[in-house]
């Protein structure tokens, strides 16, 4: 489902998306990748609102993902939220840049 709604959304046919990934989250919400899918297709459909609720229950249930939260900062940006878009971009950065860090074993140097 969420593959083949990408391979839409790289064609620029986002309502041929809208099926599959609704389908798909309805089927496993928990699924992170399906419903960030989903709130990046819903507004450029303009349905910035349930983009953003999507988007809010992906940083809920999986807190510690910076897509997710980068996800919402996008959602964010398409309701005119510019402030809090940026607050939510940082952390989603902040979050994957760690995650990077922590799974190539870098710790930052404690020594100066």
């Amino acid at each position: 489902g969420a593959w083949v709604a990408e391979q839409w959304m790289h064609l620029g046919m986002p309502e041929a998306a809208l099926e599959p990934l609704t389908t798909s989250v309805k089927r496993n919400g928990a699924h992170g990748e399906s419903r960030g899918a989903l709130a990046r297709t819903l507004p450029q459909l303009g349905r910035v609102s349930e983009a953003l609720s999507h988007a809010q229950a992906w940083v809920k249930a999986q807190p510690a993902s910076g897509m997710a939260h980068q996800t919402y900062a996008l959602a964010l940006l398409f309701d005119g939220r510019l402030k809090e878009a940026e607050s939510e971009a940082q952390r989603g950065v902040q979050l994957d840049s760690r995650s990077a860090a922590k799974s190539a074993g870098w710790r930052p140097s404690t020594r100066r």
